[in-house]
């Protein structure tokens, strides 16, 4: 079927976010007639992108220019209706609420004028056009303001920190979420939890829009395996990866294994980080004189890099202790190599980490039970069950070629339907 879809990021394929994505874009590119990516902002780093897939930079070029916060506000202004309309709505009014509005319907109306203008006439070449926003930010506000002006299929898929209010840095409100609800013709949350979130959050319901589909992981050769023989007692490799935001809380992870290590001195610990800069790191990880804790800092490395290192080295449990998620890709990548996990019970993560194939701790766990729980990993048969239940749940909930195929799928029917 000749159909394009444009694919709103923030950064993809510039930068090294959104790993997630250089999987996602294969399945997208196999099925699609042309693929146009968008990205809300550049860099200098360009990854690799199949051949019928283009870059268009220049909506992200227009937001270096000094004069977009004029046109913000004056875009503001055009829909201010639509902001009291938000008032009227969730009955919250507030600093925090009126200055996220101005970004938030400023910069989904620049979309959404600049998309008509530019792409109005070469859609027609298409049997259908479907614009789909990677997170439910900006750019799927544009889209449902796209989708009531010309014949398309709009969709956004919802993660974490673009899902949850009450996640941290979101001061419990995000713009504009029934507008988008009402007008985009698809939602895709990423877990379960979001889809309950989302149908107990707002009213209507809206359950005949709401489609779950899960990331994934891809299952290549380098993937399938990781090494099997029995860690030497006494000892333990602890790994985690993440960037360095509040609310992934490094720090913690660090705190935690430093007191694992003082309570049991004659354990060698190395605590192997990926993600984020040196910089960030150094000023989390202190010289401290735990002799019998080794660390490694990989930083921001490709996926490649990751798996390769997953593949050569035994490790034996990965941690994640983050005030906020959606359902992790560092987890779904741990797992396919049948690495335990010790994760907090916070968003979807209880969808992918429970007590066969790890431990799940409470959303804030004290110290002590964060302890608790790396202790529990040093009995071997017991880490080996849970190994074996990662690899299992990795393949039955989080291979991408399975979940990649069923959302792209989703978006030819619907196209389908609606043309």
């Amino acid at each position: 079927m000749n159909n394009i879809v444009f694919l709103f990021t923030s950064a993809y394929p510039f930068g090294k976010g959104e790993q997630f994505l250089e999987t996602e874009i294969k399945y997208l590119a196999n099925r699609f007639a042309s693929v146009v990516i968008i990205p809300d902002t550049l860099s200098v780093s360009h990854r690799d992108i199949p051949k019928n897939v283009l870059v268009d930079t220049e909506f992200a070029k227009g937001n270096v220019r000094i004069t977009r916060f004029i046109l913000y506000f004056f875009y503001f202004l055009i829909n201010f209706g639509l902001f009291c309309k938000e008032i009227l709505i969730r009955r919250k009014i507030s600093l925090d609420v009126f200055l996220k509005n101005i970004h938030f319907i400023g910069n989904g109306e620049r979309l959404h004028k600049w998309f008509l203008k530019k792409y109005s006439n070469d859609i027609k070449n298409y049997s259908r056009t479907i614009l789909y926003s990677y997170w439910m930010k900006y750019q799927s506000f544009g889209i449902a303001k796209i989708n009531k002006k010309i014949s398309c299929v709009g969709i956004s898929r919802a993660h974490g920190g673009d899902l949850y209010e009450n996640a941290d840095g979101n001061n419990n409100y995000l713009a504009q979420r029934q507008y988008i609800l009402n007008n985009l013709d698809i939602i895709v949350p990423i877990s379960t939890s979001g889809k309950d979130y989302f149908n107990k959050k707002y009213d209507p319901p809206f359950k005949t829009k709401i489609y779950v589909n899960r990331l994934g992981v891809e299952n290549d050769k380098m993937i399938m395996t990781q090494k099997k023989e029995k860690s030497e007692k006494n000892k333990i490799h602890i790994v985690s990866c993440s960037s360095f935001v509040p609310v992934k809380r490094v720090e913690f992870i660090y705190k935690s294994i430093l007191s694992f290590s003082i309570q049991s001195p004659k354990i060698e610990v190395t605590w192997t980080h990926i993600g984020g800069s040196k910089e960030e790191y150094d000023k989390v990880v202190t010289n401290d004189n735990t002799d019998n804790v080794k660390k490694i800092f990989l930083g921001q490395i490709k996926n490649t890099e990751i798996f390769k290192f997953y593949k050569n080295n035994k490790i034996d449990l990965f941690i994640n202790l983050s005030s906020s998620e959606g359902i992790p890709v560092s987890i779904m990548e741990a797992q396919s190599f049948g690495i335990p996990v010790l994760a907090t019970n916070v968003g979807g993560v209880s969808e992918i980490v429970n007590n066969q194939n790890g431990i799940l701790l409470k959303g804030a766990p004290t110290l002590l039970e964060v302890v608790s729980g790396i202790e529990s990993f040093l009995d071997y048969e017991s880490r080996m069950i849970k190994s074996e239940k990662s690899k299992e749940n990795w393949m039955k909930n989080y291979n991408a070629e399975i979940n990649y195929s069923k959302f792209v799928n989703k978006l030819i029917s619907i196209a389908g339907k609606k043309s």
